[in-house]
């Protein structure tokens, strides 16, 4: 879930398992200004950032349970929130190399699965 008076939080996708490894899709939701930032890193070098506008339909409500799903496809990443696409990002880096889940900021994560 996301707190009451949360600022961001960062979902990574890293091919490795500690922080100075290639991130293959780095999420971050910036409730400040209502942005979603998505990116990668290579070799300690952060792509070009992409940025988008929170989606109206954006079920977010601080204090409230999410449900938050990364769905890999052939060519992209796509983003659900409670059901509602909420972003795409196209793969940089090949996603059959990523090995860990990383997260930060202000999100509580009651469980990770996979389908």
């Amino acid at each position: 879930f996301i707190p009451v008076g949360a600022n961001r939080f960062e979902l990574n996708l890293l091919q490795g398992y500690s922080d100075g490894d290639d991130i293959a899709f780095h999420f971050n939701p910036r409730f400040d200004t209502r942005t979603i930032v998505k990116n990668h890193r290579r070799n300690g070098q952060w792509g070009q950032e992409e940025n988008q506008p929170f989606p109206h339909h954006m079920p977010l409500a601080p204090g409230a349970p999410i449900h938050l799903q990364i769905s890999c496809q052939m060519d992209k990443y796509t983003i659900f929130m409670n059901n509602h696409l909420i972003a795409e990002f196209y793969h940089k880096i090949p996603p059959g190399s990523v090995m860990a889940l990383q997260y930060k900021g202000d999100i509580t994560i009651t469980s990770v699965g996979q389908m």
